[in-house]
């Protein structure tokens, strides 16, 4: 009878772990990883992951490498990284990314011993990984803590110039029924004023022109909106005494690396056991809320009250809590 978990054991073996996208879904990974590390200390890990995201793991203590991938080259591009995953012959894989593609790169990488998940090629993998994980007794859930180390990189002087509370708001998220409409971003920001330095992030043109309308209205809000590198808006949320986003990329990794988080909720809503290590939420109202439709037409993270979100800033950072503006 095959092991189940053939090839977890510490011993000298070269591993390749893969989790290439999205950034929430790697920082998610990042504890599962150092998990496996820290229970096999002799692994040589190498962590396949998109370009964008690799200065993010390589500053990770127990990753002793880095495989970068360029999705833009395309067809070419994947053939190219196939190659060198063949030529660096790894005893084990990891895939914790799932989908056809990445399953594809399992059964051409010429590793030995496979462990992933699919719903109809589970054959290309020796076991299931969710179930050699459980047999493990590795959680798949991020621990309490922080477990993400923070690339050292300058930072804007600006934000080392901001006093302390320092309240860092993610002012977009990947899908318009995740984000916190504008003008009750502003009604939040404005009823902090003298209380918390407050500190805007995200990345892109939508973005950016919210973070840029907000600034004008709201003085004194260090806009750092499409400023930052990867690098630099992990190094702004360590920094954070508190950082208030919806399901999006900074909320995860504010998470990660153990800082306060106060997480807005509408047609999303994560697992239990992760929502717990969340400081505070407010979720909208509505009886579907996690839903994951995005062709809903109900209202959602609109009527999420600025009062609420207020509340429990105050709550988290020991405030006193004020009657709040706004629409």
């Amino acid at each position: 009878m095959k092991s189940p978990t053939a090839g977890f054991e510490n011993r000298p073996l070269r591993v390749l772990f893969v989790r290439y996208s999205s950034l929430g879904d790697v920082v998610f990974s990042v504890d599962i990883a150092r998990s496996l590390a820290e229970r096999f200390p002799l692994w040589d890990l190498t962590w396949l992951v998109e370009a964008p995201y690799a200065p993010l793991v390589a500053a990770q203590s127990f990753v002793s490498r880095v495989i970068p991938w360029n999705r833009r080259e395309g067809l070419g591009g994947f053939l190219r990284l196939i190659r060198r995953i063949r030529k660096e012959k790894f005893d084990l894989l990891v895939n914790l990314q799932g989908g056809d593609r990445a399953t594809f790169l399992a059964l051409a990488s010429g590793v030995p011993l496979r462990y992933g998940d699919h719903r109809w090629l589970q054959w290309v993998f020796r076991q299931n990984l969710y179930w050699a994980l459980g047999i493990l007794q590795v959680s798949l859930f991020p621990r309490r803590g922080a477990y993400l180390e923070a690339p050292s990189v300058p930072l804007p002087e600006e934000l080392e110039e901001t006093g302390h509370p320092r309240i860092v708001v993610a002012v977009g998220a990947s899908h318009p029924r995740k984000r916190w409409p504008e003008p009750r971003l502003r009604a939040y920001l404005e009823a902090l004023r003298g209380e918390a330095s407050l500190v805007l992030v995200g990345s892109g043109p939508k973005e950016r022109s919210v973070g840029e309308a907000l600034s004008r209205a709201v003085p004194g809000v260090l806009n750092l909106v499409d400023r930052l590198s990867l690098e630099g808006l992990v190094g702004t949320l360590a920094r954070a005494d508190l950082a208030v986003a919806g399901d999006t990329g900074p909320l995860h990794l504010a998470r990660a690396l153990g800082r306060p988080v106060l997480g807005l909720w509408g047609p999303t809503r994560l697992s239990e056991p992760y929502m717990a290590t969340l400081d505070g939420e407010v979720s909208c109202p509505c009886p579907r809320r996690g839903c994951l439709d995005w062709s809903c037409t109900l209202p959602c993270m609109e009527t999420i009250a600025v009062e609420d979100v207020l509340r429990e800033t105050r709550r988290i950072l020991g405030l006193r809590d004020l009657e709040a503006p706004g629409p």
